[in-house]
């Protein structure tokens, strides 16, 4: 019996896996285009909005500037000449920026409405390198800094954006965290004792899980949603390619479009929607060939989503960089020869028309005659005499007997019998 019940909660789980999963990773028909102007980079989107992390060129200086229904340039750190945000969850904004003696020295910072911008620290001096990349609910932050010991970069954890601590790594000397989902689990890559690079994941409790399985030889992870699912980029025979990670399933390549060389996985949202980058890239020449931002579903396959824009002739999309819980898609592209940041919704199709059936009229009952009615009356009787184990016996009788069964029916068998007779007449 035990057996039937662990067999009927797999079949259910299995079940209810399979209806999720038919309502993930369908793209949106069409896309409109809300061009959110000139900028040099787009480099985050909002999980629960619609603001855009980018960076622009101001009187000379690179600024961190937030994009969306309120428009807000960060300010810089003290003596500092640039800011690049990369992480945004509830309106806090983390990412690097210059400080020091003539901009020299690169920190982490954490800006809010609040407080503005503050310097997040180093694991040591001040000349040394911290990066913030992200940022969940409960105000915790992740990145990548230098430790006194080495030049190299170690993945950090910052506390409830406190003091940066350091991250384990698979055994070798360097790392980066780059996501974390609000239970706290973070993501990024660390290196193993002979120097390769895995994706990795530290969970919350402590520890570090090793992400990578073949066939890829390197990877890095990019993000993480609620559910554990996981997307960055990783080489198979020195072909780049992006991947989305399961428990269940290990790492699955996401192939770029047909004609590119070069694909990269750079977000997820909760209903495991997953968007980035297909490249053709010639070694030999100084530029890239060809640059699209594209959307990858349950089947792995890419779909330029170019192709799903709705009158944006002047538009090419170079990369979508991030997409949020509504679906819509944060992405860099350009306007001529301008760079320019792009927010990309779905359009919903109208709802079918109603139709109305038209009412039922329910043909109206006959009238039924007098003779009708009494014959009606008359078998009900029947049937009520039946039931009282009286039937076949005289009308008379009935009232003359007082008592049938141990039931007094004198009363109402006299009133039955004269209905029968006012209608008789």
């Amino acid at each position: 019996m035990a057996d039937f019940w662990r067999r009927l909660g797999v079949l259910c789980t299995l079940l209810l896996l399979g209806w999720h999963r038919a309502s993930w990773a369908l793209p949106a028909e069409q896309y409109t285009v809300t061009d959110l102007g000139p900028v040099l980079s787009v480099t985050a989107l909002a999980k629960d909005a619609d603001t855009v992390l980018s960076t622009q060129l101001l009187t000379g200086l690179q600024r961190a500037v937030v994009l969306g229904a309120i428009e807000r340039t960060l300010n810089l750190l003290p003596d500092g000449v640039s800011a690049i945000p990369l992480g945004i969850d509830h309106g806090r904004v983390v990412g690097f920026a210059s400080t020091g003696f003539m901009g020299l020295f690169t920190h982490a910072f954490l800006f809010t409405l609040d407080d503005g911008i503050r310097d997040l620290g180093t694991l040591g001096s001040a000349d040394l390198i911290s990066v913030a990349t992200d940022i969940n609910g409960a105000g915790t932050i992740v990145g990548f800094g230098q430790t006194p010991e080495h030049p190299g970069f170690v993945p950090l954890l910052f506390p409830g954006g406190g003091p940066p601590v350091p991250l384990p790594t698979l055994g070798g000397l360097s790392g980066g965290a780059q996501a974390l989902n609000d239970v706290g689990e973070a993501v990024g890559n660390a290196a193993t004792p002979i120097r390769n690079i895995h994706a990795t994941l530290w969970p919350p409790e402590g520890g570090v899980l090793d992400l990578q399985t073949a066939p890829f030889d390197s990877s890095q992870a990019l993000d993480i949603n609620e559910s554990q699912t996981v997307v960055g980029f990783g080489t198979i025979a020195e072909a780049q390619v992006g991947f989305r990670w399961r428990a269940t399933t290990g790492m699955v390549p996401l192939l770029p479009l047909a004609g590119d060389n070069a694909a990269r996985a750079q977000s997820i949202n909760d209903a495991g929607d997953v968007v980035g980058q297909s490249v053709l890239q010639d070694p030999a020449l100084p530029r890239t060939q060809h640059l699209a931002a594209v959307f990858w579903g349950e089947d792995h396959q890419p779909i330029d989503l170019q192709t799903r824009l709705v009158d944006a002739s002047e538009v090419v999309l170079e990369s979508a960089v991030g997409i949020n819980t509504a679906g819509r898609i944060a992405a860099l592209g350009r306007i001529g020869e301008a760079a320019h940041a792009f927010l990309l919704t779905p359009v919903v199709p109208p709802a079918p028309p109603v139709v109305e059936e038209p009412p039922v009229v329910e043909a109206p009952t006959p009238r039924l005659t007098r003779a009708e009615r009494i014959a009606r009356l008359e078998a009900w009787i029947t049937r009520l005499l039946t039931r009282l184990d009286v039937g076949g016996r005289g009308w008379t009788d009935i009232i003359v007997d007082r008592r049938i069964n141990g039931i007094d029916h004198e009363l109402i068998e006299t009133r039955n019998l004269q209905l029968v007779r006012k209608l008789r007449r």
